[in-house]
């Protein structure tokens, strides 16, 4: 196995591939495939052997590799869903396990996705048969996960897509979900969202991220995914957010990323000043430089982003 080291062309963090080769030139050019567009030839990469990396010198646990496939491990699935999105070294395509919980899955551009019946505080694979999305075939991704799950716990034959329900039209990438939340212990029924997305996991993942985002509640259940928008007999109340631009509900992965490590950085200091929120507290020269480095932080990763967007637009 080999680690291979991709700078940003942003200057932020570099991109960290672990790739299978017999050699360091077909391991680089196996991490310049994977990275694909967010290099270009002339970007300058650094090779090593994994057996001499040091693992003093590693922020984040390697993975494994399985069929050529990056599989990572985590103790629980809220913590794999989080890394996630702050991680260098994890792409799309790579496998995520969590053993504990027997949940398996994989990174679905910036959605993890669960393809085992426990998903966890992962999004769930809405339709098994669609997973070649953009060009991009997930189904290895999707097979590796498979094989790391507990025989009991093996997916179910995969669904067929619903019918048509009343009151739905057919419409091009547009998709009505149904989420229920923490209100439906209490008897109270669902939400409808209608999104635009490519395919229903995806509709699915960009609506319950909507929802648990704008209601503030992650205790979330996706009831039903619909191909089609509501027509003027549609029977129930819906939320409609195909009238919000795009770029505000899917974002590139290293977008999120940065948004990610922003919110990490002020939930740090957050927690920081919660700490010594005493009344008539006198910061101490230390404290008051930590609290420094910890503002001019969460300044450069906003200038990061905010360049970012500059540059892609």
């Amino acid at each position: 196995m080999w680690k291979v080291t991709i700078p940003s062309p942003y200057g932020g963090e570099p991109s960290i591939y672990w790739v299978a080769a017999d050699s360091a030139a077909e391991a680089e050019t196996t991490a310049r495939h994977q990275a694909g567009d967010g290099i270009t030839a002339q970007s300058p990469v650094r090779v090593e052997h994994a057996d001499t990396v040091d693992l003093v010198d590693e922020i984040w646990p390697r993975p494994r590799l399985v069929d050529g496939i990056r599989v990572f491990t985590f103790d629980d699935s809220r913590t794999a869903y989080d890394q996630t999105q702050v991680r260098d070294d994890l792409h799309d395509g790579d496998v995520l396990h969590i053993p504990s919980e027997n949940v398996a899955g994989f990174l679905m551009r910036a959605w993890p996705i669960a393809v085992s019946p426990n998903r966890g505080a992962l999004h769930g694979l809405t339709d098994p048969d669609d997973l070649v999305i953009d060009g991009i075939d997930y189904r290895p991704s999707a097979r590796v996960a498979q094989t790391l799950l507990d025989p009991p716990e093996a997916p179910s034959p995969p669904p067929t897509r619903p019918p048509l329900t009343r009151g739905l039209r057919q419409a091009a990438g547009t998709w009505t979900v149904t989420i229920a939340g923490s209100e439906r212990h209490d008897g109270e029924g669902p939400y409808i969202w209608v999104v635009d997305a490519p395919d229903a996991t995806s509709a699915a993942a960009v609506a319950e991220h909507h929802h648990q985002t704008s209601q503030e509640d992650t205790d979330t259940v996706v009831r039903s995914v619909e191909p089609g928008a509501p027509t003027a007999d549609y029977p129930w109340a819906y939320n409609d957010l195909r009238g919000i631009p795009s770029r505000t509900v899917v974002l590139a992965p290293e977008h999120i990323r940065q948004f990610a490590r922003i919110r990490l950085a002020c939930k740090r200091r957050d927690r920081f000043l919660d700490s010594i929120d005493i009344p008539g507290y006198i910061f101490t020269d230390a404290e008051a430089d930590d609290l420094t480095d910890m503002n001019e932080h969460i300044v450069t990763l906003v200038r990061q982003l905010i360049d970012e967007f500059s540059t892609d637009s």
